[in-house]
């Protein structure tokens, strides 16, 4: 019988433990609603245009990366760079990226990207897309 006390005392522990966690992550999550949402307006301005056709907003672990629409002479020169496997090289995908990085600074893309290898490629395909002139909710999500 104690047994089961002992048990239930525990699950009764670890569900409180959880809901505390999901409170927090509730909280984070909107806080980081609220940045996105001040970013969109931010960049809807300064760069003169609508989110997913002349600027992009990428949320990650570490917080959001903007990037926005650049010269189209970066962008051939991306898409027609050397690539192994059809992929173009991971320092080619970086220097696009960083090339029309808006936010946060260099730095801290770079130690984003360093933790999360995934972002630059992000960043790239988020570019390609606009530039190619499509918009994003016609793509899918990043």
């Amino acid at each position: 019988m104690s047994e089961s006390k002992e048990m239930k005392t525990r699950l009764a522990e670890l569900r409180s433990k959880k809901a505390e966690r999901e409170k927090a992550r509730a909280a984070k999550a909107e806080g980081d609603e609220l940045v996105e949402l001040e970013l969109e307006e931010k960049y809807s301005k300064e760069c003169g245009g609508d989110r997913g056709v002349v600027f992009e907003i990428l949320d990650t672990p570490d917080g959001h990366i903007v990037v926005k629409l650049g010269e189209w002479i970066d962008y051939k020169k991306f898409t027609t760079g050397k690539q192994v496997n059809g992929t173009p090289l991971p320092e080619d995908i970086i220097t696009f990226a960083l090339a029309n990085l808006v936010y946060p600074t260099r730095e801290k893309f770079l130690a984003i990207n360093n933790k999360f290898g995934g972002v630059a490629p992000r960043c790239a395909n988020a570019l390609v897309t606009m530039h190619q002139g499509r918009r994003k909710d016609e793509e899918g999500k990043y």
